[in-house]
This record gives structure tokens, sequence and C-alpha cells, in this order.
């Protein structure tokens, strides 16, 4: 009887690295997995936690490199355990590219234009830089051909009043510490009305020959400790003891992503003007790679979006965001 031949180590390891790479696989992407479904679950939850919160601002976009790999990593799961966590990696890559590509980027929404039709833009300045560098960004401004700038966040060296009557070639200059505002027509009123617990809101009155244009310049607390529902908690029921009328348009540097639970039952009424008419990639913040879109525009029942777009600017770490309404 011949004596029994020991398996080489050679064979042994192949034997234990198909396996032990399959459950790692699996591993890779079961994880991925449940975290992708809790990012989509946030943005359902809202800004209730602060966790809920910090989940709800993964924007879809940041989804796709991890599912890809964990859809390339599962190729190695044999089985039917491996099927099925390829269909899951699958169906969820499916559902964060379908995203972006629907519904983070604007194709097909804007709408013809008209006489009459208005461009507003707005740029949240932040930094307090010399007048020499923000005149690229006013340039940039011009050349989108607006009837009324806002800038908010404008702060006391950049901006010259005069120069910017020179510049524009528009009589009507108002400002405060809040927010800067350059019209082709009078500006009734650019008054801060509330500044408090970080948020300061503006209330602007344009006279247009179609009749008064009421907008408000916002700014809200950029601390990502904050939550979000008890910030907008606080600002509607600090605004409603104002008693100021219904605004026709709110623009300014919400600093939460548009997807937020709070910012929409803080302003029930009032449509994102980038869901409804954006075109192009729709982030603002941070200006050098936009992932968010902390600026933004709400339009009011009575004010009809027509075009939408964002672009980018030579300074500053937010992007321009260019807006056509019709009042």
């Amino acid at each position: 009887m011949r004596p029994t031949t020991p398996p080489q180590r050679s064979s042994m390891r192949r034997s234990w690295f198909p396996w032990l790479a399959g459950w790692l696989g699996a591993g890779i992407t079961l994880c991925t997995s449940v975290l992708a479904s809790l990012v989509i679950a946030s943005w359902l939850v809202g800004d209730g936690s602060l966790w809920w919160q910090r989940l709800s601002w993964v924007p879809a976009v940041a989804l796709l490199p991890p599912l890809l790999v964990a859809l390339l990593t599962c190729l190695v799961t044999a089985g039917r355990f491996g099927v099925v966590l390829r269909w899951i990696a699958g169906l969820q890559l499916l559902f964060a590219a379908s995203w972006v590509a629907g519904v983070d980027y604007g194709v097909l929404r804007a709408r013809a234009a008209r006489p009459g039709d208005w461009t507003l833009v707005h740029w949240n300045a932040t930094s307090n830089w010399g007048r020499s560098r923000a005149s690229g960004v006013l340039e940039d401004m011009l050349e989108l051909e607006p009837e009324l700038i806002v800038v908010t966040n404008p702060g006391q060296r950049r901006w010259s009043e005069q120069d910017l009557r020179d510049r524009t070639g528009w009589d009507h200059v108002a400002r405060n510490f809040a927010v800067l505002v350059v019209s082709r027509h009078p500006i009734r009123q650019c008054q801060v009305v509330l500044a408090a617990g970080g948020t300061r809101v503006a209330r602007v009155v344009i006279d247009r020959p179609l009749g008064e244009f009421d907008l408000w310049a916002v700014d809200f607390p950029s601390d990502p400790g904050k939550l979000r529902s008890a910030v907008f908690g606080q600002f509607a029921s600090r605004v409603g003891g104002l008693d100021l009328p219904e605004p026709d348009l709110v623009v300014g540097d919400f600093n939460v992503p548009r997807n937020s639970v709070a910012l929409k039952r803080c302003f029930p009424d009032m449509r994102n003007a980038f869901d409804l008419v954006g075109v192009g990639w729709y982030g603002t913040w941070p200006a050098r790679l936009p992932l968010w879109q902390l600026d933004q525009v709400l339009l009011g029942p009575d004010c009809e979006g027509v075009r939408y777009e964002v672009f980018p600017t030579p300074v500053g770490t937010h992007r321009l965001q260019k807006t056509v309404v019709r009042p």
C-alpha cells in the first residue's frame, strides 16, 4: 500500500483564497449598501436629529465611487448570495447615477424667455477682499445681463457705491451690513428685518414698471453642530411675529442642501428654482468642487421661473446664481 502524499501548500492556498476573497467582497458590499440605504433614507427623514442631519448632507454623487467598488468586489462572491449582493449593489448604483443625472443635473427644464422677464444675480461674498479682487466678480455678474444684483455678506471695504454706479450705469444702489443691492429700477426698501441667532434677513422692495417686487435676502448659520430643524423653527417663529407680507422670492445662503426637510417645512409654499427650471450642475459650494447647493433661490406662488444657472467666480468660496423670473 502506497503512503498518502500530503497536500502541497500551494493547493491549500488555492482552496482558501477564493473563500476569503468571497467573504471579504461580501462584507464590503454589505457595509456599503447599508450605508447607502441610510443616506437615502436620511433624505426623507430630514433634519430631525444631528445624526440624520449629517447623513442627509451626503450628496448622491458621493455614493457613486463606493457603490461601484462594492459592485466590483462582490463579483468574487459565488453562489446565490453573490447574485443577491450584485443585484443590491447594482440597483443602488443605478439609483444614485439616475439621481445625479436626472435630479442634480438640469436638462430640458428651462423655459423660453419672453419680453418682460427679469434677471437676478446673487453671490454670497463671505470674505472681505479689497475692491480690486471684487471687481472681477462684478464683471462676471454684468456679463450675465442682470436687472438686479444681490450680494449677501458684502463686507465693508469691498464695494464702492460710486464705482458700482459707474460700472453698471445704474443709479440705484443700497447696502447695509447684511446685503448689497444694485438695481436698474428704484429700490423702495433695503432693510434688515431680522438679525438673531446667527440668522440675517434683509427685505428688499424693487419698484418695477409692472409693480413692486418683494424679496428677502437671507443668510443662515453655517455651524454644522446646529440642528437645522431648530434653526428654521426659530426663524419661522421670529419672522411670524414681524407681520411681513409674503415675499415673491427668497435668495441667499441657506446653509442646507436643497433636499432639507426643515427648509421645506419653513417655506411650504415656495419652490426651489433649480428644481423647476435649472440648467447644468446644481452645486454652489465649495466653489472649486461644488457638491452642495447651499445658495438657493425660492420662488413664491406668484413668481414664475424661466431659467436658473450656476456660474463660477474668480474669487470666493461660493458660486454665482443667475435666475430669470416672470413676476
